[in-house]
């Protein structure tokens, strides 16, 4: 597979080559989908089915043939809204405008026979300053309690082989957003105990490899699919470190996962 996020920016501050750059990759090694880890469209998400931006921001810029695979996406802070726009309601049903696409706030895949789960979770109701803007409304299904619940369900009764998480807000991060704490409270003690071996995410616009010692997940940082930002603001528990735009292209057998930072 190939991960990217932080993309939607209509082609623009970088998307269109770091686009190109995963055409070239996928027709290399064929993947057998895509993952995004978030902010899909900049600047707050899409106003409606028929949002323009769908299109410019995704159909147009990855219309490669390499790349007319499944793309499951999760939603990012932006994707709901920001603090300059309106508020938005984050995922809409546009499979019928591009038959790739696959969007929902939680989700897991079963592959290889159940050898390989994936868990993909919104992180975004568990940041607490969002609870302080106008766009912010995380009730019902998007409560993080909820969802913390049903994922420790998933996650402690799964029996696979590998378990990978993938979500927008990383716990650990060395680039400009940094740690999120809400995360290191209440979601990487869950990692630990379910042995996840790797968390993917984005937020941070850049490339980043974290392992902290004697902390069961690989933080695996991927937010370069357009704008980069600010250098990074340290080093801890880092092993890999680029501070541009980029993806990952990810293989997983059946004694490792070879993840490689393009």
């Amino acid at each position: 597979l190939m991960q990217v996020g932080d993309w939607g920016r209509r082609g623009q501050y970088n998307q269109s080559h770091v686009a190109a750059m995963m055409s070239l990759q996928a027709s290399l090694v064929g993947p057998d989908f895509v993952v995004s880890v978030g902010d899909n469209f900049y600047p707050s998400g899409l106003s409606s089915p028929s949002d323009e931006a769908f299109s410019k921001s995704f159909s147009d810029a990855y219309s490669a043939k390499s790349l007319q695979v499944p793309w499951y996406t999760i939603l990012g802070n932006h994707d709901y809204g920001d603090k300059c726009y309106d508020e938005q309601p984050g995922c809409y049903p546009t499979g019928d405008l591009d038959w790739r696409w696959n969007c929902e706030r939680t989700f897991q895949m079963h592959l290889a026979g159940g050898d390989v789960e994936f868990f993909f979770i919104d992180t975004s109701p568990f940041v607490q300053k969002y609870y302080y803007t106008p766009w912010a409304n995380f009730t019902g299904e998007q409560s993080w309690q909820r969802q913390l619940a049903q994922l420790e369900v998933n996650l402690m009764t799964s029996r696979a082989k590998w378990k990978i998480v993938f979500g927008h807000h990383p716990p650990r991060s060395n680039g400009h957003h940094n740690n999120t704490v809400e995360l290191i409270e209440h979601v990487e003690p869950l990692l630990q105990a379910a042995g996840v071996q790797a968390y993917f995410a984005g937020h941070d616009h850049n490339l980043e490899h974290i392992h902290m010692p004697r902390r069961t997940p690989h933080y695996i940082i991927s937010g370069g699919g357009s704008k980069t930002e600010r250098p990074f603001e340290g080093r801890e528990g880092s092993l890999f470190q680029w501070p541009s735009s980029g993806f990952v292209s990810v293989k997983l057998f059946e004694e490792e996962i070879a993840v490689e930072f393009f």
